[in-house]
């Protein structure tokens, strides 16, 4: 089982790196509750537990699959497949100067995802310093697109004329 062709739709779910850890967490509740404690069953607790578009989400997996929800070994599978589709995930840290809206990010997530493809999630650091602009990290490369590098370039490049005037 691959999930190849449901990528869309778990990256549209995930989006961020705290939704992706979210999203590990709920599996293993899953886990532990139905399979392991097997206190409930699956469908209990999608319905009663669980976030409603995390339900939805193995629902659609399930369903897209040919997995019945009462297949546990089936359900089982998907979940470990799902969790590692979601670690595997590549992340590309934006460093801004506020707190993104909802609205940002899927702004922000869209064009990552036009350029990288689904596989990439988004990681906001917050740092007012930044001022303007941002600061990507991605795939061990850093690029500094910020006011405050700019505002620094520019006083290293004018400082010896600085230094004459005071």
């Amino acid at each position: 089982m691959s999930l190849k062709s449901n990528e869309n739709i778990i990256a549209q779910e995930v989006r961020t790196r705290e939704n992706r850890d979210l999203l590990l967490l709920e599996l293993e509740n899953i886990s532990f509750e139905v399979f392991q404690k097997k206190s409930t069953s699956l469908e209990d607790y999608l319905s009663g537990t669980l976030r409603m578009s995390t339900a939805k989400l193995i629902r659609t997996l399930a369903k897209d699959e040919g997995i019945s929800l009462d297949d546990k070994e089936g359900i089982a599978n998907l979940l470990s497949t799902l969790k590692d589709k979601l670690l595997n995930l590549k992340v590309l840290t934006l460093t801004l100067a506020f707190e993104p809206t909802e609205k940002t990010i899927d702004k922000l997530y869209d064009e990552v995802s036009k350029r990288f493809g689904p596989e990439v999630i988004l990681d906001f650091l917050k740092d007012r310093g930044v001022a303007a602009g941002a600061i990507v990290s991605y795939a061990g490369i850093y690029t500094d697109y910020s006011l405050r590098k700019i505002v620094r370039e520019k006083f290293e490049s004018e400082r010896e004329k600085l230094n004459k005037i005071i």
